[in-house]
């Protein structure tokens, strides 16, 4: 594990009236060696930041176990200045699906690993917004030189978002990639099939990439603006690395804790929206009704369920899934509560349920096994962990989904399905073409 490191750090948090938080990390007015936006479903929570105070990066699964320590660390040594109660400095980031992910691919010089705490965070919920400015200080360092630093940090901040977001785009493409193309996909889950037939594994999960090629450079701000818009429901986020920009809309939560209290779901069975109410409703009682989707339904919730028991004193769970219904998909959701021991982190809790069996399959660590094996892509950040946590150790971490890598002018789109026994090729072809419509229609404007 990489680390910065510093003698103290100094937050102050205060009222900022923004608009639109889009405008902290796609500002023009501030060089930024990272920045990034997170929308929780129905903007119930909005945070948006630039430049890093202290980050933290892991490279190996072996050195997975310290970032726990030296994140608690760094936020035990934060001096923080704030009138209003949970908003104050937090560290965000995220991890790639598998350490394993080859650094030859795609994901290149990106970190598999990195959670940051931001200079500057901007926070918005129902009350109000504000800025958190997060600066080192050093034990050696003139007083009034500190304080004045200080002071000219927060000013340069306060008048960096005086500006018009750009008019959203029509991103036009050159050209457009299947990977794997049809047939070698089809092959693909024909081979996962015979697997599970032959009684090897239950479900595996398997993605594939849409390649895009762009005409001219991304606009981040259209991307996000238009996600919004579509997908109130989902997480929208985008990770701006040196190398490279993450972004996305999930539907998935992977755990979310608040001091001894944690919330997680289980989000399998797919159908499409029908095109008017009555279609719509038709989908809904086939997908709350298909033996095949509540097969791969309960395959999640079970193993999630197992996963919480011997850290759990109780939980609770409903009887029978719900229905999400997203822009162009509906999904089976549980939604699982559980109270658990004092001494789980949020960083164990991650450990302890990713990969679940939604994005990996059943049993999980052979699953991982076949998918390590058999995919011809490097899933990198897609379906892994994202999310934040604060001083107190509370934190919300979602899953990685409906997710894109943007490098180079060029995009790859991510989507994947769970493949179970009476799962067919071309049905699951058609899952993944669903799944991949949010972040094309977001690029597209229609």
């Amino acid at each position: 594990i990489s680390e910065s490191h510093n003698n103290g750090i100094i937050s102050y948090t205060f009222k900022f009236d923004l608009d639109d938080l889009l405008k902290v990390p796609t500002t023009p007015n501030v060089k930024s060696d990272f920045n990034f936006y997170w929308r929780q479903p129905y903007s119930k929570l909005i945070l948006a930041g630039l430049n890093q105070t202290s980050s933290f990066t892991i490279t190996n699964k072996e050195n997975e176990h310290q970032i726990n320590d030296s994140i608690k660390q760094t936020l035990d040594s934060i001096v923080s200045i704030s009138e209003y109660k949970n908003i104050g400095p937090k560290i965000i980031g995220g991890s790639m699906f598998s350490y394993k992910s080859n650094q030859l691919s795609i994901w290149n010089k990106i970190p598999k690993s990195k959670y940051v705490l931001p200079e500057c965070m901007a926070t918005k919920n129902d009350e109000g917004s504000w800025l958190t400015i997060s600066k080192r200080i050093y034990t050696n360092a003139n007083i009034n030189d500190t304080i004045d630093s200080f002071i000219k940090t927060c000013t340069i901040y306060k008048k960096s978002f005086s500006f018009d977001l750009p008019k959203i785009q029509k991103h036009m493409f050159k050209n457009v990639i299947d990977l794997p193309e049809k047939q070698n996909y089809y092959n693909i889950i024909d081979s996962v099939i015979r697997t599970i037939k032959d009684g090897a594994v239950d479900k595996v999960v398997i993605s594939r990439i849409k390649h895009i090629i762009l005409e001219k450079k991304l606009c981040i701000s259209s991307i996000m603006r238009n996600l919004i818009e579509l997908y109130p429901e989902c997480l929208n986020y985008y990770f701006n690395f040196t190398n490279g920009i993450l972004f996305g809309s999930s539907p998935e939560r992977l755990i979310k804790k608040q001091q001894q209290t944690i919330f997680t779901e289980a989000i399998a069975g797919t159908a499409p929206r029908g095109r008017d109410i009555k279609e719509d409703n038709n989908y809904e009682y086939e997908l709350l009704n298909s033996n095949k989707d509540n097969r791969e339904h309960q395959f999640v919730v079970k193993e999630i369920i197992e996963k919480i028991k011997p850290i759990s004193n109780s939980y609770d769970i409903p009887n029978s899934p719900s229905v999400i219904k997203l822009k162009n998909v509906q999904h089976l959701k549980t939604t699982i509560n559980a109270n658990i021991d004092k001494k789980y982190s949020l960083f164990d809790l991650i450990k302890i349920l990713h990969p679940t069996p939604a994005i990996a399959g059943t049993p999980t660590d052979k699953a991982l096994n076949f998918i390590l094996l058999n995919e011809t892509n490097d899933r990198g950040w897609y379906s892994g962990p994202i999310g934040w946590l604060d001083s107190n150790g509370n934190g919300d971490i979602f899953v990685g989904l409906r997710s894109s890598l943007y490098k180079n002018n060029y995009i790859y789109m991510f989507s994947g399905s769970g493949i179970v026994s009476q799962s067919s090729p071309e049905e699951e072809w058609e899952e993944t073409e669903m799944k991949l419509q949010p972040i094309l229609t977001a690029l597209c404007g229609e």
